[in-house]
């Protein structure tokens, strides 16, 4: 069954409160953060600690476990680091299906590439 995740902030333009939902079942919940951090630590719109906090929750409660930092990474970098701060953004399943599609043919077509000597 596929989910929505949604993000608003107070902070237009900047690291405001934020809340993060997940839709799940006909019901909003909100997103549980893996970890020691919890939902003060979550933002979005840059490369940092607190855009990885919550790629790590999203794709956390995608797979139903905490996938490798280095998956939580990029995730950061092509996904959540990109929403713009202090705007409400909106991801569901089949969007990140689509990013982990993408993720897979990039380290496939890598693992394809002649070695340099």
């Amino acid at each position: 069954m596929g989910k929505t995740y949604a993000g608003y902030s107070d902070g237009y333009g900047t690291r405001g409160p934020c809340v993060v939902l997940v839709l799940a079942r006909e019901r909003w919940e909100a997103l549980a953060v893996p970890g020691p951090h919890d939902s003060a630590d979550v933002w979005w719109g840059d490369g940092g600690s607190g855009a990885l906090v919550l790629a790590s929750a999203i794709l956390a409660d995608h797979f139903g476990y905490v996938p490798p930092a280095d998956l939580c990474r990029q995730f950061t970098w092509d996904v959540v680091g990109r929403w713009p701060q202090g705007w409400s953004w909106r991801l569901d399943t089949p969007a990140i299906d689509a990013w982990l599609d993408r993720v897979a043919a990039r380290a496939t077509r890598l693992a394809r590439r002649p070695q340099q000597p």
